[in-house]
């Protein structure tokens, strides 16, 4: 979804993938190497296990890391404006509620996005990179 609002932005992505943990150093490497702007972490159990390492990759080049979650930008990134795990539990707990009391059909139940988005900053890879945190706070007052 993010890459044809990338190329619309006149941003050309810079798209690596990664079957096992194994291929974090390397996928890292190959985007420092392309000189990329900035990285965009996916919500991924590979990733997210191995935050200290692509965040200390990171870090070390310079490269200002945003991601989906919140536990991955707090273990070793820059910022996000994503997901609270608590709070999606609650409220994929409040549909299974609904399910339950309305007798719906879960197959036909609609699919819901995040209600609750939270901007979380890593002050520490912040200072690591040398940007200033009001200029990612100050985005959200845009």
């Amino acid at each position: 979804m993010a890459v044809p609002i990338l190329e619309e932005q006149g941003i050309q992505p810079v798209i690596k993938t990664i079957s096992s943990t194994n291929d974090i150093s390397q996928a890292m490497n190959a985007l420092i190497n392309e000189e990329v702007d900035g990285i965009y972490l996916v919500t991924d159990n590979y990733i997210a296990a191995s935050m200290t390492l692509v965040g200390e990759i990171g870090k070390e080049a310079g490269i200002p890391m945003v991601g989906g979650s919140n536990d991955m930008i707090l273990e070793n990134g820059l910022a996000t404006y994503g997901l609270d795990y608590y709070e999606l539990g609650v409220q994929t707990a409040e549909m299974l509620v609904r399910i339950i009391d309305e007798d719906l059909d879960p197959a036909t139940t609609p699919v819901e996005l995040a209600n609750y988005l939270e901007l979380v900053v890593n002050e520490d890879y912040v200072n690591a990179i040398g940007i200033d945190p009001q200029e990612i706070y100050g985005l959200m007052e845009e």
